[in-house]
Order: structure tokens, then sequence, then C-alpha cells
């Protein structure tokens, strides 16, 4: 029965890769913005399966078509193709718009509430969505002043410009001169801070206009459902408040070893030595140590691809396709469970795609895995790591619905990959980071903590601008991260991109690595597979303080937790 399965799957796949070579783009622009979220079926269905089935596959259409969405986003480079993946990105939100804003839907959603796991999570999350719509006008201002920060930040322009002789870089002129250059050649320390200070605060007359305005818009939005401001708005909607942020903020604080205008002359004095790894060896040593979690993988097809030339003069859309020899196809079962399939390919980078959510009973999972043919670096290794926990993560979990197995499982999720990323890493005895990727790893942590405390300070405060009080504590959290008080540390808002994106939820990347660690450490009366059929599968979708109560022992409160972190001397990488 594999066997013809096999068959049969290959022949669709081939099929559809034909295709799709001849204009990949154009079939899918054409399939999505001729997507239509029709609720007939829903309205006209009797009873709760049907409903429920209905309403899925409705959504299932939409998410489907956003995932390779965002896929095609990373290879395609032509503007004008990208303006075609942006006016179907604005499609489908105008199509879920229309989907949640539904008399049927709003009702409907309201009875799913009083159901039985684990239809009050769906619930829960359809009414998120709804809630989270802004007017069309707002959000076109929204996106705008996001777009434009994002901009800014991605020009590289600066020009040195010093009033002390003695801070010039001989014997180039100091505006061609890049800041990294610059640091890493300067002898003299009080012109590199300087130099770092200056640029950390280069965008500010530019960025200032568009910050205030997304904070405004978040602000009044906040408002609107009943809360002071965006910063509290956010941690409702998640697992910590704002007492339990600052003491885990605080939990994670301590002074790193160099400062920051310091740092690229102390990377460059420190040792650095890996041998390198071949990225098809590491990728089957990866699939050999999922055996244990009950993960078997079955390799379906490989064969090489025509040269990179051929393939875009095949390609009318010019999008950049990736350097490979070769692509491997693989499926993935878990026990009996037929999870999905995975992609490979090998090129530049190693990375994990979702071109297809899996849903038991629904569809069957596809990843695009993308792996470096040669591993140089022991970041690198850790990368595809990385890629691969997130892949299987992606495959493994036991939701039904959509939104469940993304949204509603995105702690979990999140936490699961980095246990798995754990997992791994131990599994192929990656050697232990070098004194050079220990020092840059503190720092960029410190860099995180600082940046958290900065974004809930900036959504907290009344005001446009930071009061006085706040510039202090700022200036003062400088200092406990990196050894200096800097008075213009708030200035910090205007170098980075999270504080018009993530928002507060900026922090949670080091919430979840904390609790990823604290089980690796501390689950050891279960096995691995245990822990990843709890943590991951969640089958009985159990929300994430039920997993954390079968996981570690004692109390799994915020505040327990952020104790149990000092205790057990943990910090992130």
């Amino acid at each position: 029965m594999q066997k013809y399965i096999l068959a049969v799957a290959l022949c669709f796949n081939l099929s559809a890769m034909a295709t799709a070579i001849a204009d990949p783009l154009g079939l899918f622009v054409n399939q999505c913005l001729s997507f239509n979220a029709d609720i007939g079926s829903f309205r006209y269905a009797q009873d709760l399966p049907d409903k429920t089935q209905a309403l899925e596959q409705t959504l299932l259409g939409l998410h489907n078509i956003n995932d390779r969405l965002n896929y095609y986003r990373t290879l395609v480079k032509d503007p004008i193709h990208g303006e075609n993946l942006l006016l179907c990105q604005v499609h489908l939100a105008d199509e879920l718009a229309k989907l949640l804003s539904s008399p049927h839907i709003i009702q409907w959603t309201h009875y799913l509430g009083l159901l039985s796991a684990p239809y009050p999570q769906l619930a829960l999350l359809l009414q998120r969505l709804q809630h989270d719509v802004l007017p069309i006008a707002i959000k076109a201002q929204l996106h705008s002043a996001q777009a434009s920060v994002n901009f800014s930040l991605s020009q590289r322009e600066f020009r040195l410009q010093f009033n002390d002789l003695n801070c010039q870089l001989a014997p180039s002129p100091a505006e061609s001169v890049s800041i990294s250059r610059y640091l890493l050649n300067h002898n003299d320390e009080p012109c590199r801070r300087a130099a770092w200070q200056n640029y950390q605060q280069r965008l500010r007359q530019r960025n200032h206009q568009a910050l205030q305005l997304i904070k405004q818009i978040r602000t009044n939005f906040a408002i609107s459902q009943g809360v002071q401001n965006y910063a509290l708005w956010q941690l409702e909607q998640q697992q910590l408040n704002h007492e339990e942020l600052t003491a885990y903020l605080a939990s994670q604080t301590h002074v790193t070893q160099v400062l920051p205008w310091n740092l690229v002359q102390a990377l460059s004095k420190q040792s650095h030595k890996f041998t390198a790894l071949d990225g098809e060896q590491t990728l089957a040593q990866l699939f050999e140590a999922l055996s244990s979690l009950g993960i078997t993988v079955e390799t379906l097809s490989h064969y090489e691809l025509a040269t990179n030339a051929a393939i875009e003069n095949a390609t009318p859309d010019n999008a950049e396709q990736p350097k490979v020899d070769k692509t491997y196809v693989y499926r993935i079962w878990h026990h009996d469970r037929l999870l999905g399939e995975i992609f490979t390919s090998f090129g530049a980078t190693n990375i994990a795609y979702t071109l297809r959510q899996a849903l038991p009973g629904q569809q069957f999972g596809q990843i695009a895995l993308s792996v470096q043919s040669t591993l140089s670096r022991r970041a690198d290794v850790a990368s595809l790591v990385q890629a691969m926990s997130e892949a299987i993560t992606s495959l493994a979990t036991g939701a039904q619905f959509y939104l469940v197995a993304t949204l509603g499982h995105q702690p979990a999720s999140a936490i699961g990959t980095l246990w798995l990323s754990q997992y791994l890493t131990q599994a192929i005895a990656l050697p232990p980071e070098s004194p050079r990727e220990q020092l840059l790893n503190d720092y960029k942590q410190q860099l995180k903590v600082f940046n958290s405390k900065l974004i809930l300070a900036f959504y907290l405060e009344e005001q446009q601008d930071f009061s006085t009080k706040t510039k202090k504590s700022l200036s003062q959290a400088f200092a406990l991260s990196f050894g200096e008080p800097w008075q213009d540390a708030d200035q910090l808002i205007y170098a980075l991109g999270a504080i018009a994106n993530e928002g507060v939820s900026y922090y949670l990347p080091l919430w979840h690595r904390s609790l990823a660690r604290l089980i690796f450490q501390q689950s050891n009366s279960l096995s691995n597979e245990d822990v990843f059929n709890i943590l991951i599968v969640n089958e009985t979708y159990a929300p994430l303080t039920d997993q954390l109560a079968q996981l570690i022992q004692g109390p799994v409160d915020p505040l327990s937790l952020i104790r149990r972190f000092t205790h057990a001397s943990i910090t992130q990488e």
C-alpha cells in the first residue's frame, strides 16, 4: 500500500512541478486573486461537524495560499512580481476580514465557546482575530509607518563626523569608513564610543514621526479594547503580566564582558576554530536522531536539477532560484501516522519554510528545507538544527484546525522547537561554543534583554516622548547590561525595528528559551519521546500550563518559574 501511495504521490508531484516550472508565480497569483472566502456551505450546513468542517475548509484554503505566498516572497526579487505578491497579500487580508465580520460567523463563534475541546480554543482564536481587525484607513496608516521604519533601517549610509580631529581614521576620509571598520581599527575608546552612539541615533529625525504614529494607532486600539495602553493589551494575550515581565527581565540581566563599542575589537582577538562538516551527512545524522522520538524518515526520490541559468531562463518571473545541485524528497512518519513531506535542496542557507501546514484528518504537511552543502561554522550547524526542529514541530502537531495548530500552539510550538533543537544538538554531539561565540552570544543576549525593557517602556509611556524619569531608568538599565550608563540610551528606539513590528512581544523568544532549557534539564523522569508527545504533538489540546505541569515538577506559575530559572542558573544563548 505504501508503494502504491508513493507512486501516486510522485506522479502528482512531478505533474505539478512541470506546470509550476512553466510559470509558477503567474499561476499562483491568479489562484490567489481568484480566491473567494465563500461561507455558503457553512450557512446551509445543519449540524455541528458539517458547519465546523465547512468553516475550516474555507479558512484552510485561505491559509494554504498565504503559506505559499510567504514562501514565494523569499524568492522573488523583481519589483513587478513583488508588487503582484503584495496585491495577493492585500486580497487575502480583505477576504479574511470579510469572513470574520460575517454575522453568521460571529454568532457561530460564540456557540463554539460553549462546547468541549478543541472548539473553545478555536472560538477564542476567531474572536481574537475579529477584535484585532482595524479599519482599512487606519490599517493603511499603520503599515505605511512600519514600512517607513523598516526601509530606514535597511539603509546603510552613514557619514562619520567628528569635531575632534584625533577621532578621524587616517588615511581614509571619514565618510567612506563603515561603522564596523571604524570600531575595529580606531585605537581610542572615547572616539569609538562617540561613533557607536552617533550611529545608534542616526535615524532619529527620519523615524521619529513614524514611531509616534505607530504608538498612537496602537494605543487607540488598546483603549478601544478597554485596556490603558498597547503594552498592557499585548501582555493580556500572553503568559506574563507587567510585573512578572519586569521580574523576568531583571532575572536575565547581567553585565556583559565587553562594551558595545569595544565588541568588534574584542571579537577579533578571540580564537575560533571549527572543523567543517558535510551538510548532507549532518542531515542524515539529524534524521537518525529523530528515530528515538518515534519519527521514521522514508526517502521518496532524489533527482538532479538543471543548471541555474537554465532554470532562470525557463521561469518567466525571473524569481531568484536557489543554487542547488540536487533535491531530495523525504516522507516523515510518527509511528503509523503520516506527517507529511520535506523537500530538501542544498544551497547557500539553512532555513525551513512551511508550504502546507500538517493537520490530522485534513491534510499532510509540506516543508521546503534548504541546507548548506558545507557547514563551515558551528553557527551553520546550529541553524540547520533549528531549521530541522521547526520543520518537525510544524509537521508533528496534533491539532486538527489550522488556527489551533498555528496561532493556538504558538507558545508551545516555539518552546517545543527550542527543546527539540537542544535535543538534536546533544544527539549529534555538536562541539561547545568557542570563546568568540560565547562572547558574541552573551552580548546578543543582553542586547535583547535591554531592548525588551526599552520597548516595554516605550509603549507604557503615556506621553509621546520619554519622561525624564524613564530616561534615567533606561540609562541605568543600559549600565546593568553593559557596565556603563548612557544618558541617551532611550535613543536606541530609532535603531530597533522590533519596536514598530513585534512590539512588547519582542521578549517572547527569551521567555520561550528559558522554558525550553528548564524542560530539557528537569524532565528527567520522562523519556525524550514522552516530552515530544506532550510538548509538540499534544493530541489532547492541553494548554501550556498543563503541559508544563506534566513536564516539570513543582509550581508552574510565572513567578515560580522565574525563581527556578534563577536557581538553576539558566542563561540564554
